[in-house]
């Protein structure tokens, strides 16, 4: 329903519907119903299904061997320093 509808009575009171926007009316347990089966098919098409995830990391040997380089010059200074 898109604007104000009536459908239907209940003893001497109106079954109206569409008061804010669009509406639909639908019987409630066939709709749970229809709505479980699906939500079970889309989780049965789950269960068992790997993901595979690939991080790629990509390192530059320049840039590793100068910080290297920097901490091992540093250590090697320390340690001769501590000798004297």
């Amino acid at each position: 329903m898109m604007n104000p509808t009536v459908f239907g009575m209940t003893g001497n009171r109106l079954l109206a519907g569409g008061e804010a926007g669009a509406e639909a009316i639908l019987p409630l347990a066939g709709f749970y119903d229809y709505l479980t089966e699906l939500l079970d098919r889309k989780i049965d098409k789950m269960t068992g299904s790997n993901t595979i995830v690939e991080n790629h990391f990509y390192v530059d040997g320049d840039e590793v061997s100068a910080r290297t380089y920097q901490r091992v010059k540093q250590e090697l200074a320390e340690d001769y320093k501590s000798r004297r």
